[in-house]
């Protein structure tokens, strides 16, 4: 992992070069991975022509005479680099996948990528990883594990701290991987001044086949974040995330800009919805397994969870939409509207709006028969419509 002190302001010093490319044409740069945003690689040269001839002509002398433009901004961002490297403090090798330039000149090409990978060299987006490892904000708070134990002997002053490392039996999954708790400890001290028994929690999915990371981090990372944010009514950012190529390969550091500080705050229990201790490993498994069914829906669902200051009316909205989704999914073969109740719905529609005055501003539920269920037992869906 990234230690220079002096990373946020002026970047991690390094040498950089195009994967496939020998080393010893790398040249020098500088890594940007601040909170927040994207990973930024700014170099002292270019790894790819940022000019290009575009004509040529013979001169009287004899001689030849080369006309040359720079590349369209829009052709460069069109391109996918991997970019591989090697910090100078540390050592550490990094891997740069989909890197895309964002601006330079004709000595100094400026890269950005989604994503970075600290602690390896790999095959950029196509490297296909087994295992991941995510810290999330509140995931201490939503697990609640016991296991810090305080004695006191008012008497003799004597005060002790203990901790023993509670058991949580990990979890399988429908394609042969499991998803387990993982208890890292430290502490601080002692000190004159006292000291800090601390424990870290992170959710950890081993043994999968192998994907690429994009697919991780759907089906993996956002399903989790989802999965916290509905159960404690706030956003759930990934604090820290690495990945593995397999069991005997080193994890890897990943810095993407959805990543954020750890949470200050712990949640009060009264105020966790469904804590670890409802749903247990196997829970989350089975939250985890519904993923592909289930799209994106959940990810609306946690969007309106967790943001208080939306008003009403779009919350409903969204929620319908997402109720009516749900009902076709695990209901499929419920008949809720025959088509005459959909004509008729649809008919009172026509007439509010026919009879609607300017500056009403009326809002209208309209039914539409689902085009996949036979008719007489029709699923209607219901849009919004707003004049």
């Amino acid at each position: 992992m990234v230690t220079t002190g002096n990373n946020a302001g002026t970047g991690s010093h390094g040498r950089f070069w195009l994967q496939g490319e020998p080393e010893d044409k790398a040249i020098s740069g500088r890594l940007f991975l601040q909170p927040g945003a994207h990973p930024l690689l700014d170099l002292d040269g270019a790894l790819t022509p940022l000019i290009r001839e575009t004509s040529r002509r013979k001169l009287p002398d004899g001689g030849e005479a080369r006309t040359s433009a720079l590349v369209p901004p829009l052709e460069l961002i069109s391109q996918s680099l991997t970019v591989h490297g090697t910090l100078d403090e540390t050592g550490e090798p990094v891997t740069v996948p989909s890197a895309f330039t964002v601006g330079g000149g004709p000595q100094r090409q400026r890269l950005q990528a989604f994503y970075a990978l600290l602690g390896g060299h790999v095959d950029g987006a196509d490297a296909q990883f087994t295992r991941i490892r995510v810290r999330l904000c509140h995931l201490d708070a939503w697990a609640a594990l016991p296991g810090f134990t305080l004695t006191s002997d008012v008497a003799t002053g004597k005060y002790a701290l203990a901790f023993e490392k509670p058991e949580v039996p990990p979890a399988p999954l429908a394609n042969g991987a499991r998803v387990s708790i993982e208890q890292v400890t430290g502490w601080n001290g002692p000190t004159v001044c006292g000291g800090q028994l601390e424990r870290q929690l992170w959710l950890n999915v081993l043994d999968m086949p192998p994907v690429p990371y994009r697919d991780i981090d759907r089906t993996i990372v956002k399903p989790l974040m989802n999965l916290l944010a509905l159960t404690v009514s706030t956003q759930c950012a990934v604090v820290a995330e690495m990945v593995a190529i397999g069991p005997d390969r080193p994890w890897l550091t990943v810095h993407h800009a959805g990543m954020t500080a750890a949470a200050e705050e712990i949640i009060p229990p009264p105020r966790i919805l469904l804590p670890l201790t409802a749903i247990g490993m196997e829970g989350v498994a089975a939250w985890l397994d519904s993923t592909v069914r289930l799209g994106p829906l959940p990810s609306v669902v946690a969007r309106v969870a967790s943001s208080p200051d939306d008003t009403v009316e779009p919350q409903l909205i969204e929620l319908t939409t997402v109720t009516e989704g749900l009902h076709r999914l695990l209901l499929p073969e419920r008949k809720r509207m025959t088509d005459a109740q959909a004509d008729e719905a649809r008919s009172k529609a026509l007439g509010a709006l026919k009879n609607s005055r300017a500056g009403s501003n009326p809002t209208f539920m309209t039914a539409t028969p689902h085009s996949g269920e036979p008719k007489g037992g029709t699923s209607s869906h219901f849009t919004a419509v707003v004049p």
